[in-house]
């Protein structure tokens, strides 16, 4: 979900509890992957993308609003190459900074699709900018779903109904979390993986993650 630097959040209420179980689990980008992957490289998006990622950064430095960061784009590409990902499902564009990595992604392998799905909060300015991060010639393998969570994502799953990696960076108060992690859990196939972020926010995350390890 976006939102610009005029509008505060309202579903960013801190947890103390998931705060201290990331800092307790946590891992950089690189290990992290090593160890759901441990025989897989792990490349830097930058580097083998580097005009792309800089036509990204000049395209969104020319924008008046902030919508955050690049998140974790290498993380997300390498996942996808070692998964083989072919249906992939994201909530939240913004800029679109993973909707470039994934699609970066899918122009290598030559097939594949992302469905993205991101709703602006009513009144935020720069809708049209949504997924900006985006070049022409990647949007063909891109579908674009503008809708809150609860309407857009049945709807991905009557075109997807397989998903192989879905990230998740929408709603990000526990209500939203714990509604969608489910519906999307069911939609995964059998060795998908379900990326959240923002898991600090709040339990969701880590209450999902244990119903589901058991």
């Amino acid at each position: 979900m976006s939102f610009s630097k005029r509008t505060t959040h309202p579903t960013l209420q801190k947890s103390v509890q998931a705060e201290k179980l990331c800092e307790k689990l946590s891992y950089s980008e690189k290990d992290g992957f090593h160890k759901i992957f441990p025989d897989q490289d792990y490349i830097e998006i930058s580097q083998i993308h580097s005009s792309a990622v800089r036509e990204a950064e000049e395209t969104i430095r020319s924008k008046d609003f902030n919508w955050g960061g690049q998140g974790n784009v290498s993380l997300n590409y390498n996942l996808a190459e070692a998964t083989k990902a072919q249906n992939i499902l994201e909530t939240g564009v913004a800029y679109g900074w993973s909707s470039l990595s994934f699609l970066l992604f899918l122009e290598n392998r030559n097939e594949g699709r992302l469905v993205s799905v991101d709703m602006p909060f009513f009144g935020v300015e720069n809708e049209s900018d949504v997924g900006c991060a985006v070049p022409a010639k990647l949007k063909s393998r891109w579908s674009l779903i503008s809708l809150p969570d609860k309407d857009g994502l049945p709807k991905v799953f009557k075109q997807m109904p397989s998903i192989d990696i879905s990230h998740y960076d929408s709603d990000k108060s526990y209500k939203g979390k714990k509604w969608a992690f489910p519906k999307i859990w069911k939609h995964l196939k059998k060795e998908g993986l379900l990326i959240s972020d923002d898991i600090s926010d709040n339990m969701a995350f880590f209450e999902f993650a244990e119903s589901v390890s058991t």
